[in-house]
């Protein structure tokens, strides 16, 4: 089956998320039942790897079921306003988790003061250290995101190679407004005045196509990582 024609359906079978929340919600501390959950997801997954299930659907689907997960994570704590969004980056950004990938995460600020969400910010970050997950995480407002992507084009490759998680849909689409290649990443940006590229030839035509098309960002985002 052709790429391009595959289409993603979660497998709500695998874990029961109703029973997850009520679990949670229920105990002490929130540590056992999540470790629980990962735990059976893990060996389910592993069954239907065994059992010749499409790799596909078995990577998605661990995304699927992570960014549930760690929804269900975020609403446990407490959080000063909707001034601060969870976003899925990189890899698990295109909707992909491997068998021991880093869980790469932006938090994202709508301002750049983030003395009001420091305490959640932190307890939340400990949490998913507690749990067992790997995690590869930044904090970011949306002013940081615009200044660090105008430096460095992997930046904005990442960021627009994102999901949201939780928080406000506003944050997520304040990002995609201000990363828009009008901006920040013309086409002649990438080009040197005798027409060679300062970026390697991956980079550069990967990230001209992510920023250009959003089928061509599905399709090619597995390209897009600097060599």
């Amino acid at each position: 089956m052709l790429l391009h024609h595959y289409r993603f359906e979660p497998d709500r079978s695998l874990l029961d998320l109703d029973a997850f929340r009520a679990e949670m919600v229920g105990s002490r501390s929130p540590i056992a039942p999540f470790k629980a959950a990962l735990r059976e997801l893990q060996e389910r997954l592993d069954e239907r790897f065994r059992a010749g299930a499409d790799i596909r659907d078995l990577v998605r689907g661990r995304a699927w079921y992570m960014d549930q997960l760690l929804a269900i994570a975020w609403e446990q704590h407490a959080w000063p306003d909707d001034g601060v969004a969870l976003v899925a980056v990189g890899g698990y950004g295109r909707g992909e988790l491997h068998p021991h990938s880093d869980i790469d995460l932006l938090l994202l600020l709508e301002n750049d003061d983030d003395a009001p969400y420091r305490e959640p910010l932190t307890a939340f970050i400990t949490f998913l250290w507690d749990v067992g997950l790997d995690i590869g995480h930044s904090v970011r407002s949306l002013n940081d995101c615009e200044r660090e992507s105008k430096d460095d084009v992997t930046v904005i490759t990442n960021l627009l190679e994102s999901r949201l998680i939780a928080g406000p849909k506003r944050l997520r689409q304040a990002v995609r407004q201000r990363l828009s290649a009008d901006r920040l990443w013309p086409a002649d940006r990438f080009l040197k005045p005798n027409g060679r590229s300062k970026l390697p030839v991956t980079t550069v035509t990967t990230t001209l196509s992510i920023i250009s098309s959003p089928i061509s960002r599905v399709r090619r985002a597995g390209c897009a990582i600097s060599r």
